[in-house]
């Protein structure tokens, strides 16, 4: 369908929708509405009515329809004033009315009889109840934001005290410019993220996301400088899309008629920090602290009732450790000693003696002119063990590693007034900041060996213009623009010649200046890569975001309908540069150092392998020559809106969305459009004939064929995609302090940049160190890349694009073609709110959810089901038959690549598309279901008193993945993201000593001033631990394939009270595993020591090591086997001092972490590793004593 056709649908369905169905709107800003009546409950029409913002004094002039009803909107947050009058009848005012962000105020006034010019004054109070609107959520107000303890200043973070969110971010950071983990939160188990705006304006710099990820919050403004924000975790109101999750629309404060003025100033030190657990383990002191973080805001009029103006500053610079432990190679190991791995029972094989039955080094020593002088040079560039590690070698260092952290932000926004009717609002800001992460070896050899930087900021601006042509007809526009820029970059340059390569070798890098990266893991341990990963352990890379949208609403009050409906369009470019490993990356494995090529990998042959040169054939061993790419997502929606009061209790609202995404592009076509399953390889004629001259038993001659490969279409990548939105909802008022209310309605998630796959665009030329899995060796570091470097073809190859490669990275990344979904939530609430009267409100809802349509990742180059072994344990008969070479029917048709030679494993011939290695696509069969009860509490800030508390119980479970590839239907599971219980608060209470409190009011100046007025404020979430789970590039993907005993049930597992100590004086996670690991060993002959299971020889038991040979029937997520809970308290104490004139200044002091829980992290769910059951990291630093102070005029 052609994009101009489906923009004309949606015009039509907008058309017959906003005259059909309605829905309440959610603005950033609020409104007031209500019913003007005499003292008989008659209604006035005609009424004059004058809503007055009293810090503006800018007012909107209303008359009462022929219901009496008035509304105006678009009001931004304050305080506001509503004057109603009519000939014959008292003028009233009422005063005090708080409008915050999203609020409906309703707000009813009746007129006595009598003179107009009789003005009956009222101070009200802001009416608590919501009595039209559908929305669940939480308003976090400007008290709260100032009152309650910001690790860091971002307001973004209390977005957690909403009933209904899971916290999913990394808890170390959280910071203006930690933008992923901002907005790091699950939103009533919505996949896709959440959409983040401010003052309207898009707020999000998202890219590459399909289930898992969320949306990256891009600026996060100084909480001085917020007015409040909204969290709508379900909102049904069919303006708000881009999202099957929550809608947070903050709004920035204005100015006004007075000058008003803040700075702040907050201090961290590592003399009032604690040391982490893991820091303690190590015997390492408290490493350095310091924080510094200042804030400023002005605001005020320009002219008077007509201009204003706020402005606002802030600088952070954090500086903190970054515990971890890692394995670096031992002294001996770096001269080719593996000596002490004997005692666990590893030998390390020589390479050179064959593949099916390999001759060990003496006494574990590799001869020292068997060692390569490339490997050596690099060894010296890493430190030394600096504490014992565990019996293979693994976690023998431990780094304090600093993280720096240097932020700066300058903010502006001015309001004006051209008449009564016509208002403009322009919003501009910017920031920058560069942290240096991840630099655990510091200098080594006189070079920063892995020291980085990743360097972002935000450049952007909003406008928006509302004009009310009538008192019953408002327009608004809105224009706004953003960049975000992210580059990466090392410390330092290096120059590769030094490592020894020579000069042909070198003249393929192609001036490339950094270390070129080697990655070396297998047999359980991982010996850490040297070369910054705040970089991407390369030269860096340059990606610019581009953000501009555009959304015009139109709204008409009729007598008892409000009818709405807009467009909105948004375009989001992004820019990609990123030269990659233009020196190379060598993978190293452990393949050609274990006994034969059917052996399970054991710790040390990895590193022995690296010692000798020889890089892992194929795969990650490679070196790349990228192109780049300027991709772009466009967006358009429509919606039509109708609140519809047909009695004075009850509003319904209706409403329709429509959404359009129109597909991604590249500017110059560089990108596939997805992965042909049924059509004829070009190589298929010269491999049929060479096949029939040697084929194997399981595939008669002419049933083999050579099919599929990726296909180039040009632009869009994917075709557009529609949806079609409706909702309905529903609020009775029962009585003046109840309300009832409940709805459901569809809602969908933008696919964004997660189509992206430029093959035959960036090349990889391939390391392919044996084309005989290890009979013999045809390059080595000596000399790589013999052949030199492939020539990026781009679609010219057509399906043989990579083939004799892996289609996709690993295990999470999938080709998208260009048929797809949308996905698609039914969303539903039930629920009531009641006031308690002083100003506390409770609210009480069920809330649930069913996904469809959702992203599935299905392998196509997986075994088939027949060739597959069913036993629980290592089917190394299987495995032996598989991998058995065969003769290669490509043999010559896929140079330089591992599948050339001439010959080929049986397995590889088995397969699908035996020309490809690993090839998986996006399906669209996922389903996911969420449940929820929701208890909320708050109470509005009043006499130094602020509450809000939230209480969750949920359950989610999700079929997204398929356990096995030949599986024809989708594992069952509870969601990686899956806390059923959850609590928080958010508090404020006034210390009842002081002036005008319980005790001290009529103290002296001096004890009022010492002991006087004080302020404790708490924040604090429970959380239910979330399923283990591993991590592949970040997205969760639980166990891996491992061996469990048949006999056990893994039901019965769960896991202890990590970080307590056990009847030994062990600690439960650390020392000793968190859980009963006996049921993932064999327990006989093999693996005892004088009768006695020995732990080392459980771990090199070839048995457990199961492969690609043996069907996986241990699932991937067990819900009984769950991460520690979470318990987060942030404690503040503050007062609060009158200067002379309005000038106020707020010292306080607030324990970040006041409880210093250690969240435990990474856990080993790997049975062969030496850590296997114990967490290695923690993540959220140890308590911080932070000291503050404000000054404000």
């Amino acid at each position: 369908m052609k994009t101009c056709n489906v923009v004309r649908v949606l015009v039509s369905l907008v058309l017959v929708a906003g005259f059909n169905s309605s829905l309440a709107a959610q603005d950033f800003r609020g409104s007031i509405s209500g019913t003007v009546k005499d003292e008989s409950g008659g209604v006035l029409p005609g009424a004059s009515v004058t809503v007055t913002n009293t810090s503006t004094n800018i007012a909107t002039a209303l008359t009462t329809n022929d219901r009496g009803f008035y509304q105006a909107r678009y009001l931004i947050s304050g305080t506001y004033s509503v004057e109603a009058s009519l000939d014959g009848f008292q003028t009233v005012v009422r005063s005090g009315i708080e409008v915050r962000v999203g609020d409906s105020v309703s707000l009813d006034i009746v007129l006595n009889l009598g003179r107009k010019t009789e003005v009956l004054e009222i101070t009200a109070s802001t009416p608590y109840l919501d009595t039209t609107s559908t929305a669940t959520g939480q308003v976090i107000d400007r008290q709260q934001i100032a009152q309650l303890p910001l690790a860091d200043g971002t307001a973004y973070m209390l977005t957690r005290l909403a009933p209904g969110i899971l916290e999913t971010s990394d808890l170390h950071f959280a910071r203006p410019m930690d933008n992923a983990n901002l907005g790091g939160f699950i939103a009533n188990g919505a996949k896709g993220g959440n959409d983040f705006t401010i003052d309207g304006a898009p707020n999000v710099v998202s890219w590459q996301q399909v289930n898992y990820g969320g949306e990256r919050i891009g600026f996060s403004p100084p909480s001085d400088a917020i007015a409040e924000f909204r969290v709508n975790t379900l909102d049904l109101d069919a303006q708000q899309g881009h999202t099957a999750g929550a809608n947070v629309n903050l709004a920035l404060k204005s100015g006004g008629n007075k000058f008003h003025g803040s700075g702040s100033y907050f201090n961290r030190s590592d003399s009032r920090s604690k040391n982490s657990i893991f820091s303690e383990r190590s015997n390492t002191a408290l490493p350095p602290r310091d924080y510094d973080r200042e804030v400023v805001v002005l605001s005020g009029p320009i002219f008077k009732d007509k201009t204003f103006f706020m402005v606002s500053g802030e600088k952070l610079y954090d500086v903190t450790a970054e515990p971890v432990t890692y394995t670096v190679p031992t002294e001996k190991m770096r001269h080719g000693d593996f000596s002490e791995l004997l005692a666990s029972g590893i030998k390390i094989y020589d390479p050179l003696t064959g593949t099916t039955n390999r001759t060990a080094f003496t006494d574990n020593i590799i001869p020292a002119d068997r060692l390569n002088p490339i490997a050596l040079k690099l060894l010296s560039y890493y430190p030394l063990p600096n504490q014992a590690g565990k019996a293979d070698g693994s976690n023998n260092y431990f780094s304090n590693m600093g993280r720096t952290y240097d932020y700066k932000a300058a903010l502006i926004r001015l309001d004006h007034n051209f008449t009564v009717n016509q208002k403009l609002a322009v919003t501009g800001y910017w920031n920058t900041r560069q942290e240096d992460r991840y630099d655990w070896a510091g200098e080594q050899n006189g070079f920063q060996v892995t020291a980085g930087f990743d360097n972002r900021s935000n450049l952007g601006g909003t406008a928006t213009y509302t004009n009310m042509f009538t008192s019953n007809l408002i327009g608004d526009l809105r224009l706004s623009s953003s960049k975000f820029g992210e580059w990466r970059e090392p410390a330092e340059s290096f120059d590769p010649v030094s490592l020894g390569f020579d000069a042909a070798t070198v003249a393929l890098f192609r001036g490339y200046q950094y270390l070129p990266r080697f990655d070396i893991a297998g047999g359980g341990v991982t010996y850490q890569t040297l070369g910054s990963q705040r970089s991407d352990y390369s030269e860096g890379r340059d990606n610019p975001f581009y953000n501009t949208s555009f959304a015009s609403t139109l709204t008409w009050a009729l007598s008892d309908h409000t009818i709405r409906a807009g467009y909105d369009l948004r375009i989001q470019k992004w820019t990609l540069q990123n030269y990659g490993n233009m020196a190379g990356r060598y993978n190293f494995t452990g393949a050609y150092t274990r006994a034969n090529n059917s052996a399970a990998i054991q710790a040390g042959q990895a590193l022995a392998q690296f010692l000798l040169g020889i890089p892992t054939s194929g795969g990650n061993s490679n070196i790349d020559n990228n192109t780049s790419g300027r991709f772009q997502q466009t967006y358009h929606s429509l919606f039509a809106h109708d609140t519809w009061s047909p009695i004075s209790r009850l509003t319904v609202n209706f409403g329709l969305r429509a959404e359009l995404d129109s597909g991604l592009t590249e500017t110059h076509n560089r990108n596939a459009t997805g992965f042909d399953l049924t059509a004829i390889s070009p190589l298929n004629a010269a491999a049929r004939a060479a096949y029939a001259k040697n084929p194997i038993d399981e595939i008669p001659a002419d049933q083999f064929q050579v099919l599929g490969g990726l296909v180039y279409k040009g632009r869009p990548i994917y075709k557009s995609l529609l949806s079609v939105l409706p909702r309905v909802g529903a609020s009775y008022q029962i009585d003046r302090k109840t309300v009832v209310r409940g709805g459901i309605g569809l809602y969908s998630y933008p696919y964004t940049f997660d189509s992206i796959n430029q093959a035959g665009y960036s090349q990889q030329t391939l390391l392919v160190s044996t084309n005989d899995s290890g009979k013999t060796f045809i390059a080595d570091l000596n000399d790589p890349f013999p052949n030199g470097l492939d020539v990026p073809p781009g679609s010219s190859q057509g399906l043989l694009t990579w083939a004799g490669r892996d289609l996709v990275a690993d295990a999470v990344t999938m080709i998208v073609n260009s048929e797809r979904k949308t996905p698609v939530y039914t969303r539903w609430q039930l629920g009531a709110q009641r006031d308690l009267g002083a100003g506390w409100v409770v609210q009480l809802d069920y809330i649930g959810s069913q996904g469809r349509n959702l992203p599935v990742r299905r392998d196509l180059n997986g075994l088939p089901k027949e060739y597959v072994s069913f036993n629980a344990e290592r089917d190394t008969a299987q495995e032996t038959y598989l991998t058995t070479n065969v003769t290669n029917p490509f043999k010559g048709l896929l140079p330089g690549t591992t599948l050339n030679g001439s010959t080929i494993q049986r397995q590889q011939l088995l397969l699908a598309y035996p020309e490809f290695l690993r090839v998986a696509v996006m399906q669209y069969n996922g389903s996911d279901s969420y449940n929820s009860g929701q208890l909320s509490l708050s109470k509005r800030f009043e006499n130094g008193l602020s509450v809000i508390a939230s209480y969750t119980r949920s359950k989610m479970t999700e079929r997204v993945s398929y356990l096995n590839s030949f599986d024809t239907k989708l594992e069952s599971r509870t969601t990686a993201d899956d806390r059923p219980n959850r609590a928080s608060v958010g508090a404020t209470v006034p210390v009842p000593v002081g002036k005008g409190r319980k005790w001290g009011d009529k103290w002296g100046s001096v004890m009022q001033t010492i002991f006087g007025d004080w302020n404790v404020s708490v924040s604090y979430q429970y959380q239910d631990g979330f399923p283990l789970t591993s991590f592949t590039s970040g997205i969760a993907t639980g166990w891996g394939h491992i061996y469990f005993d048949p006999t056990c049930n893994a039901k019965d597992l769960s896991v202890g009270s990590v970080g307590s100590r056990n009847s030994a004086g062990k600690i439960i996670g650390l020392d000793v595993p968190a859980w009963d690991t006996r049921c993932f060993y064999f327990h006989d002959s093999k693996v005892q020591t004088n009768g006695v299971d020995d732990p080392a020889k459980q771990r090199a038991d070839t048995r457990i090591a199961v492969g690609t040979a043996n069907a996986r029937y241990f699932p991937t997520i067990l819900a009984n086997m769950r991460m520690p809970n979470l318990h987060l308290m942030d404690i503040g104490i503050s007062k609060t001092f009158d200067l002379p004139g309005t000038v106020q200044l707020l010292i306080r002091l607030d324990a970040i972490n006041a409880i210093n829980y250690t969240v435990y992290w990474d856990p080993d769910l790997n049975p062969r590793s030496a850590t296997f059951g114990t967490f290695r990291s923690q993540r959220n630093n140890p308590r911080d004593i932070q000291l503050g102070a404000r000054l404000t005029f």
